[in-house]
């Protein structure tokens, strides 16, 4: 199931730095959401927690969901931190995203019980969950470029939006299971569901680009780089 095998997680990371006022917003939340329903913690006691005056604070994360894409954008920087592409070498391409999305797993695995509650409250809350899709799509912009694989033009957009489903369903299943095998399988699973989609997607293009008659030809890798 791809190179995660031969890792060993959870992954340490040693970011370094001065800890910034986005920080602790987003550790100031994280630790408020473990013991608290997200939608009962306010603003101003994650102020309060982060030891901030809200003077202090950039007018970009003046609102939980703005703080909730700062964290994920956070975890999106650790994880091109954690990932070397030398461990891939000669790797295939859905190897490669596989092994990019569970090193996003063990990532999260820390802040579960934060996440867990954050996404119960977003659950009953559109407009919030809607408000994180363009995160959400960032992130899998730059899950692809981790593992090496093309996210420009037409194709490009349709990989970034099949990876998206592929790591929501993934995702589900880890915010209810504890076991990371369950994780992994529905990850693989997802990726090779994901893989034939995008392979039809190619071959119509393909078809309807060639001359009347002629049919491009397709070589199946549909995530190469």
């Amino acid at each position: 199931m791809g190179l995660v095998s031969r890792r060993c997680g959870p992954y340490l990371l040693s970011m370094g730095g001065k800890r910034t006022i986005e920080d602790r917003l987003i550790d100031a939340a994280l630790r408020l959401s473990a013991k608290t329903p997200w939608e009962d913690v306010s603003f101003p006691a994650i102020l309060k927690s982060a030891r901030l005056k809200l003077a202090q604070v950039p007018p970009g994360l003046h609102t939980k969901p703005a703080i909730v894409s700062a964290f994920i954008k956070r975890i999106d920087a650790e994880l091109l931190d954690t990932v070397d592409p030398d461990d891939f070498e000669d790797a295939a391409p859905r190897d490669r995203v596989f092994d990019v999305l569970m090193t996003r797993v063990e990532l999260l695995e820390p802040h579960k019980a934060s996440v867990r509650s954050m996404v119960s409250a977003m659950n009953q809350d559109p407009l919030a969950a809607l408000s994180q899709a363009k995160a959400i799509d960032r992130s899998m912009e730059w899950a692809l470029a981790a593992a090496g694989i093309d996210t420009e033009g037409v194709l490009g957009a349709a990989r970034r939006r099949g990876l998206a489903l592929v790591w929501l369903a993934t995702f589900r299943v880890w915010l209810r299971e504890d076991d990371p095998n369950k994780v992994m399988a529905e990850l693989d699973a997802r990726l090779a569901q994901g893989e034939k989609w995008l392979k039809l997607l190619r071959s119509r293009r393909r078809s309807a680009s060639a001359p009347y008659g002629e049919s491009g030809e397709e070589d199946g890798r549909v995530l190469h780089s």
